[in-house]
């Protein structure tokens, strides 16, 4: 009898020989205790799985040894019986009634019942002993221990984020930023619910190529939004977003929609970040930003980047001083810049004299002049995405009222060609522009808020660029009534836009859920953010010195262990389907991605979808470029000024500026 320990200690060897018993007892015939007793068996093994999975075999084996050997004494009688010459006795194993419908005598319906209940549950138990376990009591399928010295983290429950968290599918009023599923459940993160200390409710979402953050993440918080009536402002990478749910939120939610499309700006609304400025500070700041996000990341020489601030805010002033509206636009600059330097500097002082130009933008120009050009080489390189026709005429007009989407509920979706990286210019400033008008109007308003709240969802956020003081937005939007939601394919990319200013930036980011990546850095930061464990290990040792020792029950050891709740090339392994959520002050949470096609407004939208942006918006009328031109007379060489040469407009020069910045 030495080998039962070993049965009952090492059910994985005892794996195989059971379902062969299993088999062999079905086909050889059923004793009519077998199918009863085959179902009190289950249910005590179904009660240790949830103590101690290694159990289960064991309280299922006795059962089947038994139903084995009286099975085989009725066959070995039964057939004693035969050679014997006598009559067969009537054997369970004959009769097959009970794999049929057919009424059936009260042991033929114990052996129905043991069939129809006792594979399912063995397939169940199969399933789940397959499966790793996250939750609240389990990492890795490993049991969480009460040991502090080892660990306190574990994976969240429903429970342990009620207090921030709201648990089904976004409806009227009650949004959120939709998370994920826990437990078959919709996750939705309100930090504005908090009994005491009301955090901001920014996200991040962090996800790879192929992650689905756009359709587990950025479309679902979309229709969140929307639900709890804020004003909506969307990145829209690929022109996917605008077709889908702009048609929704204006016939279903009653939004005004605006589409700033720099992907095709036929159909878009206009917008002049040159008439935008407001002040002198405001155009001293557009002026920085559209240098600074247009050099490479990391590189210029200080002094060459500051002559060329001053001196593009010097020309953007005297271009809102001293020259008609339908010429003050960005691609003027380039034109402005062409001009000989002395009669520029005429045009300066005779805007100053006249009281047209504030003294900033002359002592601007003034500071620059002396080294005009090289301010002149430098930003003719840095603007030379504004000779783009298209993009020049779309940048020509102000149509956006920035301001306006903190007074009433609008959306506007901000659509990116692919391979946007050249337009970081437009972008920040735009975003720059945006937010500051957001503050101003939150400022003068009752309660300091926004009448109406406004939530940011930017895709592809290292693409808009350097947006400035976004370090201070975070941390004092919330109350303001302004959210942001961005999203990163790695941490990387935020420490390059925020070199300094990152680790501060994911400090006010109440969430941050990892859909997925390969980046290394970004697995590691949220493996050390989810933290370490107490769990139980139990290991084995035997002695193998001698064959016989082979039999005898190894010995087995129970201890408690530290053990991350993810380590970083785990994170990197998680499943397609899964996804980590961490809420500050909270345990984190294991969670099934929420598609947008889960929820119930999904059919709606469907229903009212576009094709494209120009089913959104129609086509505009084209407008004919207005530039300032080019001064008479001599220059300062002695030389004849002539008009300025005629710049080509269509296609072709606008392709070929793009093919200076697509890859």
């Amino acid at each position: 009898m030495r080998f039962l320990p070993v049965l009952f200690n090492r059910p994985g060897r005892v794996l195989v020989p059971s379902l062969v018993l299993l088999v062999f007892t079905l086909v050889a015939g059923f004793c009519w205790s077998y199918p009863l007793l085959l179902l009190w068996a289950g249910a005590v093994a179904w009660t240790a799985w949830q103590r101690r999975k290694d159990a289960v075999l064991a309280c299922l084996l006795p059962w089947l040894l038994a139903a084995l050997f009286y099975n085989a004494g009725a066959l070995i009688f039964s057939l004693a019986a035969l050679a014997k010459g006598g009559a067969m006795p009537a054997a369970k194993f004959w009769d097959w009634g009970w794999l049929g419908l057919a009424p059936l005598s009260p042991p033929d319906s114990w052996a129905r019942a043991g069939l129809v209940v006792g594979m399912p549950a063995s397939l169940l138990l199969g399933r789940l002993r397959r499966t790793t376990r996250h939750d609240e009591r389990h990492v890795h399928g490993l049991r969480v221990a009460d040991s502090p010295a080892k660990g306190t983290g574990r994976w969240g429950s429903d429970r342990d984020v009620a207090d921030v968290c709201e648990f089904g599918p976004p409806g009227p009023g009650h949004g959120g930023v939709v998370l994920g599923k826990l437990k078959g459940r919709i996750v939705r993160a309100v930090p504005e619910k908090a009994p005491t200390v009301k955090r901001p409710a920014h996200a991040l979402a962090v996800a790879g190529s192929g992650g689905g953050k756009t359709f587990c993440f950025v479309v679902p918080n979309v229709i969140a939004g929307a639900c709890d009536g804020e004003s909506l402002i969307v990145t829209d990478p690929k022109g996917e977003l605008t077709p889908l749910l702009a048609p929704w939120l204006r016939k279903r939610m009653g939004y005004k929609v605006f589409v700033f499309n720099l992907a095709d700006p036929r159909h878009s609304s206009f917008w002049n970040p040159l008439l935008e400025c407001r002040t002198p500070v405001e155009t001293y700041q557009a002026a920085q930003v559209l240098v600074l996000n247009a050099q490479e990341r990391g590189k210029g020489s200080p002094f060459f980047t500051a002559l060329e601030i001053q001196a593009l805010t010097a020309l953007m002033s005297l271009l809102r001083a001293d020259f008609p509206e339908d010429q003050a636009h960005l691609r003027s600059v380039l034109s402005l810049l062409s001009w000989p330097k002395n009669r520029l500097k005429e045009r300066f002082d005779s805007a100053y004299r006249a009281g047209k130009l504030d003294v900033e933008g002359h002592e601007a120009f003034r500071g620059a002049y002396s080294h005009w050009e090289n301010a002149v080489a430098g930003l003719t390189s840095k603007l030379a995405l504004f000779r783009d026709p298209d993009l020049a005429r779309l940048l020509s007009r102000q149509e956006l009222d920035l301001e306006a989407f903190g007074k009433e509920k609008a959306a506007l979706f901000c659509v990116l060609p692919v391979g946007s990286d050249y337009l970081r210019p437009i972008l920040a400033v735009f975003y720059h522009f945006l937010l500051d008008r957001l503050y101003t109007l939150a400022r003068s308003s009752p309660g300091q808020r926004l009448p109406v709240p406004v939530r940011l969802i930017l895709d592809e956020f290292a693409n808009i660029g350097r947006i400035p003081k976004f370090q201070e937005i975070m941390a004092t939007a919330r109350g303001l009534g302004i959210k942001v939601l961005y999203v990163l394919q790695e941490l990387q990319q935020l420490k390059d836009n925020y070199p300094g200013e990152d680790m501060s930036i994911l400090g006010n980011t109440f969430v941050k859920v990892y859909l997925g990546g390969s980046e290394k850095p970004t697995r590691e930061y949220f493996s050390r953010e989810l933290g370490e464990a107490a769990v139980y290990v139990e290991t084995e040792r035997q002695d193998v010195t001698h064959p016989w020792n082979r039999l005898e029950a190894p010995k087995r050891t129970r201890t408690v262990v530290r053990r991350a709740l993810m380590e970083a090339d785990e994170l990197g392994r998680l499943p397609e389907k899964n996804c980590v959520a961490l809420l500050q002050g909270h345990y984190p949470l294991y969670l099934e991605k929420c598609g947008w096609t889960e929820l119930p407004q999904a059919r709606e939208i469907r229903e009212l979808a576009g094709r494209t942006v120009a089913d959104v918006v129609e086509a505009r009328p084209d407008v004919q470029l207005q530039l300032p031109p080019y001064p008479e007379g001599e220059d300062e060489d002695g030389k004849p000024g002539n008009q300025e040469p005629r710049v080509r407009s269509g296609a072709d020069d606008g392709d070929f500026i793009r093919c200076l910045f697509l890859p």
